[in-house]
């Protein structure tokens, strides 16, 4: 886990721009541009470089409507496709893609990510209908009209407020890797309910970025000066 993630983002989309990949660039941006959190210095970037993109975009590519039949092999080719036929759910009626959208969330083969985001998408145009979805081996249905967005639950503001709290001045690098273990973690569990108050989803995201330095006797003193009760953290699985 990368200690300047943020730098190596940007540097892979100035590559990828100067290689003359700008979809795969703009990609990336758009892709960041959707998280919860990103720095203000990163954010004032990536918007800089989203503008240097622009004239280099087909605007009648990065604008076209594609069919079902297309939605369905993006979302199966996967990588850019997905965020192309993302961009078509987002500018569409959502309810005319749903059985390919359905057909996709019980597909074995299915990016968890990605059944997270194409149920956020039905959120956010009031989707009543129900779908099913797979998490962790069970068949899950959820109506996504009663959800709310994916960083929208108090407890991951909440672990946000805890992690800049305690991190931001001691170790801001290491707050980065938490910030982005915690996005994961929501991303890939959505839209299952967080179970756990946002202080201890906090100090478990740190527990596990700790244990991914294979530093388990630094977490024992952090979570001693915490004093953290460590039967209610949860398992961190990304």
């Amino acid at each position: 886990m990368p200690d300047n993630y943020y730098d190596e983002l940007l540097a892979g989309i100035r590559k990828n721009m100067e290689q003359g990949h700008y979809d795969s660039a703009n990609a990336m941006i758009e892709e960041e541009l959707s998280m919860p959190y990103v720095p203000s210095k990163v954010l004032t970037e990536l918007n800089e470089l989203k503008k240097e993109l622009k004239p280099y975009l087909s605007k009648e590519k990065e604008m076209k409507i594609m069919s079902p039949e297309e939605v369905s092999k993006a979302l199966e080719k996967g990588g850019e496709a997905v965020f192309r036929a993302l961009r078509t759910l987002d500018n569409s009626n959502i309810r005319n893609y749903l059985d390919v959208i359905q057909e996709y969330l019980l597909d074995d083969m299915a990016d968890r990510l990605v059944v997270s985001m194409l149920i956020e998408a039905c959120q956010k145009q009031q989707v009543s209908t129900p779908l099913s979805y797979y998490h962790q081996g069970k068949r899950q249905i959820v109506v996504p009209s009663q959800l709310k967005g994916m960083f929208a639950d108090e407890a991951v503001n909440e672990a946000y407020g805890v992690m800049v709290r305690i991190l931001e001045s001691q170790n801001p690098s290491f707050l980065k890797q938490c910030e982005q273990v915690l996005v994961q973690y929501v991303s890939l569990n959505y839209p299952q309910k967080i179970t756990v108050s946002g202080m201890n989803l906090a100090y478990s995201v740190i527990r596990y970025v700790y244990l991914a330095y294979d530093d388990e006797e630094g977490f024992r003193q952090f979570a001693r000066a915490q004093q953290i009760s460590l039967e209610n953290l949860v398992d961190i699985i990304i």
